[in-house]
């Protein structure tokens, strides 16, 4: 039997968890997080998970379940998400996936070839060659190997330059090579709901900005206090959230508060922005609203939900 799930995607401050939350209340919900950095438990504020208050009226999973100093994957991810979509669907509720990254998204729906863990050493080893030689050069390194997965690369992605170096460091295997093998199962039985919030972006600009602020009243430079004494690894993904790395250097003395904030923004902004790309390119959605979650495209959402789940 086909089961419905909603899939709330947008990007960063477009109003995801406030949408996703009106409509677990209306059709008896629970939420699943798809956001990449709202995994780490010590990361709530500069992350904006959701509040307390919230996650007592409604069930929310995956939301700050894992250390900082953990490492973290969309192969893990799949795996916890879909054993909460069965443990949802099995206990009568709706499940409802939100958030803005969209690998998790697709994943979910397709599937992810089978790459083993790779050791922190290798990790470590493509960190310093691309350091070195920078990301031309580790490009046409990587394009050796594996010349089709090399075009895809931009030497500015780091992330994904020293994850190519270090699956093949490890398994002696490229990417490309690992993605021909089958897939990680995907999710069976289950239809999604796609829903895109897709905010005017000079107004969503406007919006990151007062969030950010909002962040700091909140206590983000505590919450990023809290994390000097642990002398992380400073390659965690966890420490390259928007505003970890800027608040950083306030507490290191090397920039004024300002400074950092207005760094942050950028950065934000510029997450905001890859996420649109994204939005409009990797996923047809069943509606697409040009707008935040605000009274009126709740509305509007609720109606367009309702009327889908009536095929069920």
């Amino acid at each position: 039997m086909v089961t419905p799930a909603i899939i709330v995607s947008g990007p960063t401050a477009s109003g995801k968890s406030r949408l996703a939350m009106e409509l677990a209340q209306e059709f008896s919900g629970e939420i699943i997080n798809s956001d990449s950095m709202q995994v780490y438990k010590e990361l709530r504020i500069l992350t904006a998970r959701p509040s307390r208050l919230d996650e007592q009226k409604i069930p929310h999973h995956l939301y700050g379940h894992i250390g900082i100093s953990d490492r973290y994957s969309a192969g893990k991810w799949l795996n916890e998400a879909g054993e909460k979509l069965i443990q949802i669907k099995n206990g009568g509720n709706l499940p409802i996936i939100c958030g803005g990254t969209g690998l998790y998204i697709k994943v979910l729906q397709e599937g992810i070839s089978p790459i083993p863990n790779i050791p922190d050493n290798y990790i470590k080893k493509a960190n310093t060659f691309l350091s070195k030689v920078g990301g031309t050069k580790a490009i046409e390194q990587i394009r050796k190997a594996d010349p089709s997965f090399a075009l895809r690369l931009h030497p500015n992605d780091k992330q994904r330059i020293v994850r190519t170096l270090s699956v093949m460091g490890a398994t002696g295997k490229s990417l490309t090579d690992w993605q021909k093998l089958d897939q990680q199962q995907k999710i069976r039985d289950i239809n999604y709901f796609i829903i895109h919030l897709i905010p005017q972006r000079e107004t969503l600009y406007k919006t990151i900005e007062i969030r950010f602020q909002e962040m700091l009243k909140a206590g983000a430079m505590d919450e990023v206090k809290m994390l000097m004494p642990l002398e992380l690894n400073p390659l965690l993904p966890a420490l390259k959230a928007v505003g970890v790395p800027e608040l950083t250097q306030v507490l290191k003395g090397k920039i004024a508060l300002a400074d950092a904030s207005l760094n942050a923004q950028r950065a934000s902004r510029n997450l905001a922005k890859r996420q649109l790309t994204w939005l409009r390119n990797q996923v047809v959605p069943a509606i697409k609203v040009p707008d935040f979650a605000n009274k009126e495209t709740i509305i509007f959402i609720k109606k367009k939900v309702r009327s889908y789940l009536q095929g069920f």
